[in-house]
C-alpha cells in the first residue's frame, strides 16, 4: 500500500493561509514559493517537579537521526496549530492532553517555518510514554537546568538547539509557575 502524501497548508510569516499546499515530499526538493511557510508544533512536556521529557528520533531519520529533541512535528492541511499540538503529543508519547491543558508560549517564524510553542504539564516522570515507530526510540525526563545544557549539546537536534535561546524566557516562566523558582543559566 502507498503512503499517504503529508499536505501542509502555505502560509505566510504570521501563520496566516496563503491558499494553496505544500507537499512534505517536496520540502527541500524544490524551491518553497516566495514568502510561503509551513507550520510546525513544539510541545515541552514538563512534570510536576519541574523535569521536562526529550525524546531520542530513530536511526532511520532522514535529518538528525539519533538526536535528542523535544516533541513535535508538522501541522497537516485543514489543521490548526493547537490541534496539531494534541496529535503531536499523543502519537510521539502516548500522552493525552485536552487543547484546554495545553499552555501557548509563543510563536516564532524561523527560516521557511513557523514554530507554535507549547508546553504540557504532566503529574511525575513515572508517566507511561509510548513511543511512536520510526519517529522515537528512547525518551528521558531531565531536571531544568539539566535540560538546559543538554540542549545546547551536540547530542541534541542542532535546529532545536538553535531556536531555544527565543524559546527559552517563555519555557523558564511556564517552568516556574508549574514549579515556583526554577531557573538556568542563560
Amino acid at each position: 500500500m502507498a503512503k499517504k502524501r503529508e499536505v501542509w497548508d502555505a502560509v505566510d510569516e504570521n501563520g496566516e493561509l496563503l491558499g494553496f499546499d505544500l507537499y512534505r515530499d517536496e520540502w527541500g526538493k524544490k524551491p518553497i514559493p516566495e514568502g510561503a511557510h509551513h507550520r510546525v508544533v513544539e510541545i515541552f512536556t514538563v512534570t510536576k517537579q519541574g523535569e521536562v521529557l526529550c525524546t531520542q528520533r530513530d536511526p532511520k531519520k532522514r535529518i538528525f537521526a539519533l538526536k535528542w529533541e523535544v516533541t513535535g512535528g508538522s501541522v497537516v492541511k485543514g489543521e490548526k496549530p493547537l490541534a496539531g499540538a494534541v496529535r503531536e503529543l499523543r502519537e510521539e508519547t502516548g500522552i493525552v492532553k485536552q487543547p484546554e491543558e495545553l499552555t501557548f508560549l509563543l510563536r516564532l517564524t524561523h527560516g521557511p517555518t513557523v514554530f507554535y510553542v507549547y508546553a504540557a504539564t504532566v503529574e511525575s516522570a513515572d508517566i507511561p510514554i509510548t513511543l511512536q515507530a520510526n519517529e522515537t526510540i528512547d525518551y528521558k525526563f531531565l531536571p531544568y537546568d539539566k535540560f538546559c545544557d543538554f540542549v545546547q549539546s551536540e547530542t541534541f537536534a542542532d535546529s532545536i538547539r538553535e531556536r531555544f535561546p527565543a524559546y527559552q524566557n517563555a519555557l523558564e516562566t511556564y517552568v516556574k509557575q508549574v514549579l515556583k523558582g526554577a531557573t538556568c543559566k542563560k
